[in-house]
């Protein structure tokens, strides 16, 4: 039901796109923030990250960029929640669902697919209100039938863009939805977008042949799942039409789904199959069989397998899935099992866990790489790094306060993250405490050889659009570039620029010049000239949490 709802509701968006439909844009006022403090983010060739309207220019020069080179898509991922409680505090009903935003410079190049995502996003909204509407007379009724035992009815969807790059956005949604019977319903689909048309893109587009794709989908389904003879599975599958069939693409080929009795008993669960690219080149495009120069990194979904080759030519394909182990007072743990070898990770915990399968090269010469966002309390996020290059699972590196970036939505009261895809060049957010609480951000890169996320700059980039701070008392400042004193008088307007979070902030000064005001922390109060910070300027804001 989910999949006929969405394909309707793309295929009408693309109906508005070509001029006979209303124009959507994005909310005024969005603000930029940070879940560790407030951030505008700036990207590496400048700008604001902060998805914008792409203008009629870059609508018009959209084909030409994106025929040129594969470069990876820029996107913000928002989660949304709704339920109902009764008076006694019992919930009724619970939806939650995920949708997806394009960043300003994947905006300005596909403007279709930005259309596209904007109305996806409030079509959701709207389908998940109406159903939650038509629910609740329903778990009204079974709560009082059964107010002991009741829990509620639930809806949950999760995305997991499994490639996104200016060739492909193919998303996979795993759903689960709970509204009475004996038990419930989960499973996912699938949709693949031509980033600079907007359109779905169709089997025969990425295949040369679809003639024998039945019979190659139940020899690989055989061969998999060995535990059932699937009687009849090459008829079944010949009666599907092209459309009927829920694939992914990704960079190693492409994956089909069948989703619990769809082709098997419910007991079964979930099924998937990849045809790859190296055993079946001649079936592809050859377009899309190319990889990112700097290789990628794909966000993982949690309890669910995916299937990846790690290891070229040892004569298998591996099977990986994450997932969340509860520990106490709420926390999760991360568990990976890795070709039915399970790896608990005891050194940390986390709230959320948030982890990326990373590829470093192509082919025989391909290293891969976990990375694992965690939100702890008060949304202190940390970074870690595993290598699955050995015969264990082990931990390499990890940078602790620092996090993917993100922006704050006002009108809809969500926070927007950033989806790490691109190893060759990223960035990172650090909690700032200096002078009020922000966020620093730096430029990262993936190491090819140890798969370490390093960096090569020495201060973090303060926020443009923190309020400007005024000092109570004169200060003696160093003036850059040379680094000459001098004493500003009381009254002087400070704008952030950078800090190495450890003896001195840069600021700029309304007659153009930029300063440096260094500073030291006695009895664990920042001090400037050894005149406590709260002394020094009026109205310091610092936050408590991480949370901006």
């Amino acid at each position: 039901m989910k999949k006929a709802f969405c394909l309707f509701f793309i295929c009408i968006l693309l109906f508005s796109l070509s001029g006979c439909g209303p124009e959507r844009s994005l909310p005024d006022g969005a603000d930029t923030e940070w879940t560790g403090g407030s951030l505008e983010e700036k990207n590496p060739q400048g700008g604001n990250l902060q998805p914008n309207r792409p203008s009629q220019e870059a609508e018009a020069e959209s084909v030409e960029i994106t025929e040129s080179a594969l470069l990876p898509l820029q996107l913000y991922l928002g989660s949304h929640y709704l339920d109902e409680w009764d008076e006694n505090f019992n919930v009724l009903c619970a939806m939650s669902w995920q949708n997806l935003r394009m960043g300003e410079e994947s905006a300005k190049r596909f403007p279709a697919l930005y259309e596209i995502l904007q109305g996806m996003d409030a079509e959701n909204a709207a389908y998940y209100a109406s159903t939650m509407e038509g629910l609740l007379p329903q778990a009204k009724e079974a709560c009082a039938a059964n107010p002991e035992y009741f829990s509620g009815f639930s809806m949950e969807s999760r995305y997991s863009p499994q490639r996104a790059d200016s060739f492909v956005l193919s998303i996979m949604e795993d759903s689960y939805e709970y509204t009475g019977g004996v038990h419930p319903n989960y499973g996912c689909f699938c949709m693949n977008f031509d980033p600079a048309s907007g359109e779905l893109l169709q089997l025969e587009d990425i295949l040369l042949n679809t003639e024998s794709l039945p019979q190659l989908l139940a020899e690989k389904i055989r061969s998999k799942y060995s535990f059932d003879s699937f009687e009849g599975l090459e008829g079944q599958l010949a009666d599907y039409s092209l459309i009927d069939f829920n694939w992914s693409l990704g960079y190693q080929g492409i994956t089909f789904y069948f989703n619990p009795s769809e082709i098997a008993a419910y007991a079964v669960g979930l099924l998937s199959v990849t045809i790859w690219f190296d055993e079946n080149p001649e079936l592809f495009q050859e377009k899309y069989m190319e990889v990112p120069e700097g290789g990628y990194a794909r966000l993982l979904p949690l309890f669910t397998e995916v299937e990846v080759d790690l290891k070229a030519n040892d004569g298998r394909r591996d099977q990986l899935s994450v997932f969340t182990v509860e520990g106490e007072y709420g926390s999760k743990q991360l568990q990976i099992l890795w070709n039915e070898v399970e790896f608990v990770e005891d050194d940390y915990t986390g709230f959320e866990l948030i982890p990326y399968l990373v590829c470093l090269g192509e082919g025989a010469a391909a290293r891969y790489f976990l990375y694992v966002e965690t939100v702890g309390e008060n949304g202190y996020r940390s970074l870690y790094m595993y290598d699955l290059n050995g015969e264990v699972i082990s931990m390499i590196a990890e940078l602790s306060g620092a996090g993917f970036p993100s922006y704050h939505d006002e009108e809809q009261g969500i926070y927007y993250y950033a989806l790490f895809n691109d190893p060759s060049s990223f960035l990172l957010g650090t909690k700032i405490n200096i002078l009020g609480s922000m966020t620093g951000t730096k430029h990262y890169s993936t190491n090819p050889q140890s798969g370490i996320a390093e960096t090569t700059a020495d201060a973090y980039d303060l926020p443009e659009d923190m309020p400007e701070i005024i000092s109570k008392i004169p200060l003696r400042v160093r003036i850059l570039p040379q680094l000459q004193e001098e004493e500003l008088p009381a009254g002087t307007h400070f704008s952030f620029l950078q800090t190495d979070n450890e003896s001195y902030v840069d600021m700029s000064l309304p007659d153009g010049r930029k300063c440096r005001i260094d500073f030291e922390y006695k009895d664990w109060t920042l001090t400037i000239n050894g005149v406590p910070d709260l002394d020094c300027f009026e109205e310091l804001i610092y936050s408590d949490s991480n949370a901006g």
